[in-house]
């Protein structure tokens, strides 16, 4: 039949996630998106459009298939078990993943430098939703009774959200891993002394 894609977008997606993961947005061109998926550019234009588009995609791609079932896992009742499963479920990924080092988002992050651009935006736009979803968790936690009213829920969300981002990137050995629990154990033990709003006189 004449147009019927000879291809499915979803294994094009994924090799093309693969090289974004690999180079960054900026460092990867369509020529590598050509090489990683076997497509023409032509091919990759008609099915999902410029480069900014297939990384949007691979962005969600990868959220829908290493980390939506985590996030949604910080919806559950009892802060500091969920908080373990997140990050003990984080730690058996990146220790036995098949795929390349961290998050496809930090790394991105990381190969930009920066949030300019397209795939800048589309980065900042995911790292926001990992530390909207913590501060909203915290304060749950507050109006549960499991941490005391006048909690900074803004600062316990950033701290989670360092250790969860450090985890993304530095993971690559023993040591690294060693010192990543090391954080993490520090992290929860704020959670018996959380850092409180200032009070203004």
């Amino acid at each position: 039949m004449a147009g019927k894609k000879s291809f499915e977008e979803g294994k094009a997606l994924d090799q093309a996630l693969v090289a974004f993961w690999h180079s960054g947005y900026e460092g990867t061109s369509f020529a590598d998106l050509e090489a990683a998926t076997g497509l023409k550019k032509s091919s990759l234009y008609n099915a999902f459009g410029d480069k900014a588009e297939i990384y949007r995609r691979c962005l969600d791609r990868f959220e829908d298939a290493y980390e939506s079932a985590l996030l949604e896992g910080l919806e559950k009742p009892g802060l500091r078990s969920v908080l373990e499963a997140y990050f003990e479920a984080l730690f058996e990924h990146f220790e036995g993943s098949d795929v390349p080092c961290g998050s496809l988002a930090t790394m991105g992050a990381l190969a930009s430098g920066r949030y300019e651009g397209d795939g800048g935006a589309f980065v900042k736009l995911q790292l926001d939703r990992l530390l909207t979803l913590l501060k909203r968790r915290f304060d749950r936690a507050v109006s549960d009774g499991e941490l005391p009213d006048e909690t900074d829920t803004d600062a316990l969300a950033s701290l989670f959200f360092v250790v969860s981002r450090g985890l993304a990137v530095l993971h690559s050995d023993e040591r690294e891993l060693a010192v990543l629990r090391q954080a993490l154990a520090a992290a929860m033990a704020a959670l018996d002394s959380p850092p409180l709003l200032k009070q203004h006189p």
